[in-house]
């Protein structure tokens, strides 16, 4: 039997390495549906039926409730930061 933590780790790592390729409603889907999503913030599924992608006003809320990193949802708005490497003396 596989362990829980581990299984959502490996499920987290899955849909982090298909989201960038992925529109809106197959992340929804990979994420649990419409319905979960819809619960996870507050509001009727038939709203997040008609995104064709995430609303400004519910991004940081998106990201809050599925871990999803907003970089990724809406590359858009958000810019990915990097980590500086020291340079070589």
């Amino acid at each position: 039997m596989c362990d829980p933590y581990a299984h959502f780790i490996l499920t987290y790592f899955v849909i982090l390495m298909h989201i960038v390729d992925m529109n809106i409603q197959a992340i929804i889907k990979e994420i649990g549906g419409p319905s979960h999503v819809a619960r996870l913030l507050g509001i009727s599924h038939s709203t997040v039926l008609r995104w064709k992608r995430i609303p400004d006003n519910r991004i940081i809320a998106f990201e809050a409730a599925t871990g999803v990193p907003r970089e990724l949802l809406r590359p858009d708005l958000f810019i990915r930061k990097s980590v500086k490497t020291r340079g070589k003396k």
